[in-house]
């Protein structure tokens, strides 16, 4: 394009490449100016996906994206634009998913050596008896797919389909439910034992069929692994939501809606995986094994890594306040999280 003539910095055309543009000089391609971001701090949303979108920028079919909605709201349509989703949601899936500006750290997220916990609440039809929800928990090959074990637990207060509406508690609002759409009541017959009962919380036994609420925790995200995990075991997935992705959940952040999050949060996760590794690798090791081994401690210092993945200056501020709502997508901020190990000292130095 330099060499066409096409390229004109402060009305003046270009002739070679080695130039330094800043941010206050107008740079202009083929007659049109460009926008100049400059060197940006990474910036973290968590959106609350609708059934019946696509986790796509485009469609070549014309279905509706959940970018092409969130590029409706005002002043939204260019900073849509910079982020990259992290991971993907099925077309009738709802739920969080994550966006930020750093392709870098996106990989990072959800690639499964991090094995950051995705979390799920499933509505199945059918009933769950234990060894189906043992099952999960042993991992699984579907058509040549080996899934690795997840953790399958009955919700505890799910309420009978079309019955009244539950009280949206905290917790609810947290994980996206909405009300009345829980699980069933007991079935008919005699209830002899504490599982029995929680289970028949879950169910209504008999020809009409049954409804079940899941909550299903896994560290992979392959595609459609709950649905065809599910299926494999006989229970047909009628509803799906991610609730919680790593350190963050949907706290604030309405239906359809919106948030801007803290990006240290993940910064720490990945900080803590990579610990974990260490001390995994640390105690398989010769010395380990022979009592010399260092264990986590003795692990490398990857804060300053990580800061670099974030893109963060280590004397920088990271964006705007965690928690701050965008056009409408709801209030509030997530609340701290207890028992948090302590950053490093270049973590301390960036947090400052």
């Amino acid at each position: 394009m330099v060499e066409d003539g096409r390229v004109a910095v402060n009305g003046e055309r270009v002739a070679t490449p080695a130039l330094v543009v800043g941010p206050d000089d107008k740079l202009l391609v083929d007659g049109k100016a460009l926008t100049f971001y400059g060197a940006q701090s990474t910036q973290v949303y968590v959106a609350n996906k609708l059934a019946g979108e696509l986790v796509t920028t485009d469609d070549p079919r014309g279905r509706p994206t959940l970018a092409g909605r969130l590029k409706q709201g005002r002043g939204l349509k260019g900073l849509i634009d910079r982020l990259k989703f992290v991971g993907r949601l099925d077309f009738n899936s709802e739920g969080l998913i994550l966006l930020t500006n750093s392709a870098s750290l996106a990989t990072r997220l959800e690639h499964p050596s991090i094995g950051l916990e995705r979390r799920y609440r499933v509505r199945v039809h059918g009933t769950v008896p234990d060894w189906k929800l043992a099952a999960f928990g042993r991992g699984v090959t579907v058509d040549g797919v080996r899934y690795k074990p997840m953790k399958a637990t009955l919700e505890p207060n799910s309420r009978r389909e079309g019955g009244r509406k539950a009280a949206a508690s905290g917790r609810d609002r947290r994980d996206g439910r909405g009300g009345g759409h829980g699980g069933d009541g007991p079935g008919p017959g005699k209830v002899k034992s504490a599982q029995n009962r929680r289970n028949a919380k879950h169910r209504k036994e008999g020809p009409g069929g049954s409804n079940s609420w899941l909550r299903i925790t896994c560290t992979e995200g392959k595609n459609r692994q709950v649905r065809r995990v599910c299926k494999h075991f006989g229970l047909d997935v009628n509803r799906l939501i991610r609730v919680g992705f790593g350190p963050f959940d949907l706290t604030g952040c309405d239906k359809g809606g919106l948030l801007k999050v803290d990006p240290k949060k993940a910064l720490r996760a990945l900080e803590l995986a990579d610990d974990q590794a260490a001390a995994v690798a640390s105690s398989a090791s010769p010395s380990a094994r022979g009592g010399g081994g260092g264990g986590a401690a003795a692990g490398k210092d990857t804060s300053g890594l990580e800061f670099g993945i974030l893109g963060l200056d280590a004397t920088a501020a990271v964006g705007d306040s965690d928690g701050a709502a965008v056009d409408g997508g709801g209030a509030g901020t997530e609340a701290p999280r207890r028992g948090r190990r302590p950053l490093t000292a270049a973590g301390a130095r960036a947090a400052k």
